[in-house]
């Protein structure tokens, strides 16, 4: 079971996936090195159906009474890729630019931190 926020809809959308080379990301809305850690509540992996090596999941990084969605993307595929992404809550939307992403790392497209009075988790699926 995964630990989801009533009201809260985290959602992938214009993944896309082509060959390309690799450099380091930047600072929002380009995509960002991640570390999830016990803050973060993900998905399980989906695999891209343009390359099923691209894994992707949705997450909700929570921090006392602050949250944010994020889009995570790791690449296992033998060679470089291209991503873009957004990723929303009902409260706003995020979007990271198309970026190349190196095979065997991995980079978080980060919405925007909210606060949210009377927090609490439940459990979804």
């Amino acid at each position: 079971m995964r630990r989801l926020f009533p009201g809260l809809v985290a959602f992938l959308v214009g993944m896309a996936v082509v060959l390309a080379g690799g450099q380091a990301a930047h600072a929002a809305p380009y995509w960002q090195v991640v570390y999830p850690d016990s803050t973060w509540h993900c998905t399980g992996n989906y695999q891209h159906t343009a390359n099923p090596r691209v894994l992707f999941n949705a997450c909700l990084i929570v921090n006392g009474s602050s949250m944010q969605t994020a889009l995570v993307v790791y690449n296992g595929s033998s060679g470089p890729v291209r991503i873009y992404g957004e990723t929303a809550d009902n409260l706003s939307q995020a979007f990271c630019y198309e970026s190349p992403l190196t095979n065997g790392y991995q980079r978080g497209c980060l919405g925007y931190t909210r606060t949210m009075a009377n927090c609490r988790t439940t459990r979804a699926w």
